[in-house]
């Protein structure tokens, strides 16, 4: 019995994109900035005032979401206008405001339910 031929399958060749040596020292010299502004961040967390600061930040986010007064609201904002500036100076990441989370329902109220 005669032995059917096989088809071989040849790959096609492959194209690689190599980086040149400058591309690759950019990209190195970039990651060291990035590992020493994280060092610098870190060890300016450490810093007992601005980890208050950063609190503070956090706790005037609360308040604003639960003031009713617009004059109240004001002085709010301008409190964490200030106390943002001083974190930025030292580069540090500013704290976003934090609201509730798209999508949560609250408890007791099934959602999608048909009448």
């Amino acid at each position: 019995m005669p032995r059917l031929k096989t088809k071989t399958i040849i790959p096609a060749p492959r194209k690689y994109n190599r980086r040149s040596e400058e591309q690759l020292i950019a990209d190195l010299e970039a990651r060291i900035e990035g590992l020493k502004t994280r060092a610098a961040t870190k060890a300016a967390k450490k810093n007992p005032a601005v980890r208050l600061t950063n609190q503070a930040v956090r706790s005037i986010d609360m308040a604003l979401e639960v003031a009713e007064n617009a004059a109240h609201r004001e002085s709010l904002t301008e409190a964490r206008t200030a106390l943002i500036a001083y974190l930025q100076l030292d580069g540090l990441k500013i704290p976003q405001r934090r609201g509730r989370k798209p999508g949560r329902v609250a408890v007791g109220q099934p959602e999608g339910v048909l009448t």
